[in-house]
């Protein structure tokens, strides 16, 4: 049947795979666990040939379910082919990152990895080695990193002069976390504090892309608040976009100071603060493309308000997240000056989510705003 030789192609072209990576170039503490993953990969293959061919030799109706699950024990053991040699990997970049630990997190790694070949913990291990992977790709060279090497004194201005020690406390963290591997620790202390300074970086890196200018901002503010999907009070963004700098050179000063106590908070709103500009600047990048001499006056604003848009308009798809952040934001600046409360932090988390989330859509969709503002606003009527 047509279910039986894709399954056998899958089978078979599983079943020739190979690890690499020769194991006589690996660390001889590896050696043990790629002769594990080998055997087991071998035992799959066996067992996936052996299932196939019982199925359709011995039986007029071909048992898909039952081949199914032994080829997703071979994609499995195939996987691990993979992430051996990637621990393998792993461990020559983190003895690049820190020289010291390197005995220590090749040790600690052959030990996770043995437990690929068991049949027992097999899944623990392969989860842990896929975060640990994971975790090193997201915390790799930031922008900010790069510019700072090329010219120390990129981000002077946002970081208080202090752009150097930022970026040597980057690396210092990824060596403690190195460190903590070594010991044990795929995800301790050290990673949430690598990755909170990694943020930071990378949020800094993302101000240098914004209009430094608050007047500036406001009037982008102000034309978005044309639109008939948004509206954040101009006040707001401009507030924001004053504190920007002010917000960056805080959470600099936490994180190389190693202020754990206010780092968290600083970083959440350096990264909140800015993705709402980003948010604001995009919208307005679209406005100006394909309403130019859109009207500001109240009779525009009502007739985009009491127009519904083309169904092929840009945005409608968003609208809902797009009016939920100006609720959001509202209640944020009502509460801006108050106690902390359970509901602003759940406020703050949302649109610092939400704006990520909007911003990435846009990146990856790099669609136009198309009819979403009435052609009769251009000439400022209702």
């Amino acid at each position: 049947s047509t279910d039986a030789d894709r399954l056998w192609d899958e089978i078979d072209s599983l079943s020739r795979r190979e690890i690499r990576v020769p194991i006589d170039e690996l660390h001889p503490r590896f050696h043990q666990a790629v002769r594990g993953v080998v055997n087991a990969h071998r035992r799959a293959a066996a067992d996936a040939r052996q299932t196939w061919r019982r199925d359709t030799e011995a039986t007029d109706r071909f048992d898909l379910e039952r081949v199914e699950i032994a080829l997703s024990h071979l994609r499995d053991r195939s996987l691990d082919l993979d992430r051996v040699c990637d621990a393998v990997e792993l461990a020559d970049v983190f003895a690049k990152i820190d020289p010291t630990s390197r005995p220590a997190v090749v040790r600690q790694l052959a030990v996770w990895t043995n437990g690929l070949g068991a049949e027992r913990g097999r899944e623990d291990a392969a989860e842990l080695l896929d975060g640990l992977r994971r975790d090193h790709a997201a915390t790799g060279e930031t922008a900010f990193e790069v510019a700072v090497g090329m010219d120390a004194d990129a981000f002077a201005s946002e970081t208080g002069a202090r752009q150097r020690d930022l970026a040597q406390t980057l690396v210092d963290a990824r060596g403690e976390w190195i460190a903590e591997v070594g010991r044990g620790v795929a995800r301790g202390d050290a990673l949430d504090r690598l990755r909170l300074v990694h943020r930071l970086a990378t949020t800094i890196a993302r101000i240098r892309d914004l209009d430094p200018a608050p007047d500036a901002m406001g009037r982008a503010a102000a034309r978005c608040n044309l639109w008939g999907g948004w509206y954040v009070p101009v006040s707001h963004v401009e507030w924001s976009s004053r504190t920007l700098i002010g917000s960056a050179r805080l959470a600099t000063i936490a994180a190389i100071e190693d202020a754990s106590a206010l780092l968290p908070r600083d970083v959440d709103d350096l990264d909140r603060t800015t993705a709402l500009l980003e948010v604001v600047q995009h919208l307005d990048g679209e406005l100006q493309t394909l309403a130019p001499n859109v009207s500001d006056t109240a009779a525009g604003a009502i007739a985009c308000l009491a127009r519904r848009p083309d169904p092929e308009a840009w945005g409608l798809d968003v609208r809902s997240t797009t009016a939920g952040i100006g609720c959001v934001v509202a209640e944020l600046r009502y509460l801006r000056d108050r106690a902390e409360t359970p509901d602003r932090a759940e406020l703050d988390a949302w649109l610092l989510a939400t704006c990520t989330a909007l911003l990435d859509r846009w990146r990856v969709a790099e669609r136009r705003i198309d009819g979403d503002i009435p052609s009769h606003l251009d000439k400022g009527q209702p």
